[in-house]
């Protein structure tokens, strides 16, 4: 008797995984994966299709985690983290070195908002990179960190994201690497105006970028690193280009006109042609300017705009 009740409970527990199965490989929720495991090649094609369409700005170990405790593809994680993190484009942010203007030994560096809202807009969206010249800590403004502490992005990106700006490479190890990126991005502050508009290192990578077809930004005072700048056939990069950055008015403004070692505003007006543009609601309008890959903003407002600019030129935004 014992017997013939182990047949339908032998059917049952057939059934039963048969039926797990199906709705293993028929999830209820669209989010999750659909997986083949009578045919692996078509969960990696299928996933990374999904990975692409359904997370495009959730980084790749977020995507991933979904496959990791699952059963006979644990072991090929790795190559699916490979595949997704593919798809990201990496931007090198390149910082100044310098902390204190040489005329009155007024202490500067780079600008708080100028770096923390093109980086909330780009963090999940691209890989960055973070170099300045002298390499080690780039020196942050603490004008910018009295003025901005309160706005909550710049809050967020100085109380928990110090490693950032404390541990940028050397710029001289990027000489000959800007095929490893998609785009250069150069945030303000003072600084610039003094180390990276003359920078031979900075400005051999902005002939390569544009060699290559990259994308090119800048935002306040970080155009500075372009007024030398040359493109692929040796002619100023901006040349013909339309570009906005600090204006004089905006130094007039915040006394800083007789302590600079030029004007930023002239400069890039000699070298685009007469094209400098600015903002009609005077210096600290925000005003965002797109010449082809060429992407530069006038002051911090411009900010954010000059970050969403970057993510449409890379297509993730």
């Amino acid at each position: 008797m014992a017997g013939e009740r182990a047949g339908p409970c032998r059917d049952t527990c057939r059934r039963s995984i048969r039926s797990s199965i199906r709705r293993r490989t028929k999830p209820k929720d669209p989010c999750l994966p659909t997986y083949k495991f009578e045919c692996p090649s078509s969960f990696y094609f299928g996933q990374r299709s999904l990975v692409k369409l359904r997370y495009p700005s959730i980084p790749a170990t977020s995507r991933t985690s979904l496959t990791v405790n699952q059963p006979n593809i644990h072991t090929e994680s790795n190559l699916l983290y490979t595949m997704a993190s593919t798809t990201k484009p990496k931007v090198l942010v390149i910082l100044t070195s310098v902390d204190t203007i040489p005329k009155s030994g007024k202490t500067i560096g780079w600008y708080l908002p100028e770096l923390a809202h093109p980086w909330e807009v780009l963090r999940n969206r691209a890989e960055l990179t973070y170099a300045s010249p002298k390499g080690g800590v780039a020196p942050l403004d603490p004008i910018s960190v009295d003025l901005f502490s309160s706005d909550p992005v710049c809050k967020d990106f100085l109380d928990n994201h110090k490693a950032i700006w404390e541990n940028t490479q050397k710029l001289s190890t990027f000489a000959g690497r800007a095929s490893e990126f998609d785009a250069v991005f150069y945030p303000g502050g003072h600084g610039p105006m003094f180390d990276l508009a003359f920078d031979e290192d900075s400005i051999a990578l902005i002939k390569d970028f544009d060699a290559q077809g990259k994308v090119i930004s800048a935002v306040c005072h970080g155009p500075a690193a372009f007024v030398n700048a040359k493109d692929a056939a040796g002619e100023p990069l901006l040349k013909g280009k339309t570009v906005t950055a600090f204006t004089n008015e905006g130094e007039d403004m915040f006394k800083y006109t007789e302590e600079m070692n030029f004007s930023l505003e002239d400069k890039l007006n000699e070298v685009s042609g007469g094209k400098f543009v600015k903002s009609e609601e005077g210096p600290m309008g925000e005003k965002v300017v797109v010449d082809g890959r060429i992407i530069t903003g006038q002051n911090p407002a411009s900010s954010k705009g000059v970050g969403e600019e970057i993510a449409k030129a890379l297509g993730v935004f």
